[in-house]
């Protein structure tokens, strides 16, 4: 499989690039925290209900855990996808796959925790 596309497949589900190259433990540490977090998730919902979940993410803990969580799912992300960058061969593959992960992971992480600052500060002010 090409590089790039392995990057790619890493960038949407992390610890698929590993995969596919045949790094299966990389692959499983990669993943095993973005499922955990998702049966948590479900379990609280299935637990609390659609509403209470809604309510608990926007109170001032669940914001503050919602940023937590983007800062070290942001960090999972950008490791797992250097860790790939520098097992791929190619140096300029190496150049494009830094630059990709400013655009695919630092990017997109930046603007949910400014979304997660703005919706605090919104509920500060209304309550």
């Amino acid at each position: 499989m090409r590089p790039l596309l392995i990057f790619l497949l890493a960038a949407i589900v992390p610890g698929a690039g590993h995969a596919v190259i045949g790094i299966s433990r990389g692959a499983l540490a990669l993943i095993s925290p973005l499922a955990l977090l998702l049966g948590v998730f479900i379990g609280a919902a299935l637990g609390m209900g659609p509403a209470g979940v809604a309510g608990w993410m926007l109170s001032s803990t669940g914001l503050t855990v919602l940023a937590v969580l983007n800062i070290l799912f942001a960090l999972l992300r950008a490791g797992g996808l250097f860790d790939l960058v520098r097992r791929v061969r190619g140096a300029g593959f190496r150049i494009v796959g830094v630059a990709l992960i400013a655009l695919t992971v630092v990017l997109p992480h930046l603007y949910v925790g400014q979304t997660i600052a703005a919706v605090a500060a919104s509920m500060d002010q209304a309550f």
